[in-house]
């Protein structure tokens, strides 16, 4: 199996968690998955609407096959992908703040409306954080195992959207 591992530095506060996102702030193998399934469709959706003629119809179908071949589906016909994805740092390993902690100091302009949701905004509490957060200024690392029948084409798609998940992608509440 071909290897790949790269390490991503979290540079502003990740607020994201599992079942319950107010209990604790958790990384998961399965958000960054995720994440690099929906920078692999941004890249490749274009390509396959001029490969089938501007019939779109059709280039969601083959991009929904392209897609589950490489990264699995549920469908009992294809199951497990060609990329098995693992992290390599414990969630548990990183530095996180839970509610009533605070990122900074004062409650500057805008931060209000920018922490919506997230901290609490005004009043004697104000700048205080209402969910869990990990910290920015640490780094994680992605193991992506690709199996044998990977071709140096899917290696390169795959690679292309590592590239952009860790340049303009991110994960949690507020990366849209």
């Amino acid at each position: 199996m071909q290897r790949i591992e790269a390490e991503f530095e979290i540079v502003t506060p990740m607020f994201l968690g599992g079942a319950d996102p107010k209990a604790t702030a958790e990384l998961r193998a399965s958000s960054i998955k995720g994440a690099l399934r929906f920078w692999w469709r941004a890249l490749h959706y274009s390509r396959l609407v001029v490969a089938n003629s501007g019939d779109q119809t059709k280039a969601l179908a083959a991009l929904h096959k392209r897609e589950s071949y490489l990264f699995g589906s549920s469908d009992d016909k294809i199951g497990q992908g060609c990329v098995l994805l693992s992290l390599l740092t414990r969630s548990s390993d990183l530095c996180r703040l839970q509610p009533g902690g605070s990122l900074a100091t004062g409650n500057g302009p805008g931060r209000g409306y920018l922490g919506y949701g997230l901290m609490q905004a005004y009043g004697r509490n104000a700048g205080q954080l209402l969910r869990p957060c990990l910290l920015h200024g640490q780094s994680f690392v992605v193991r992506l195992m690709l199996k044998p029948s990977v071709s140096p084409s899917d290696v390169s798609e795959i690679l292309d959207a590592l590239k952009l998940f860790g340049s303009v992608g991110g994960l949690g509440s507020r990366t849209r």
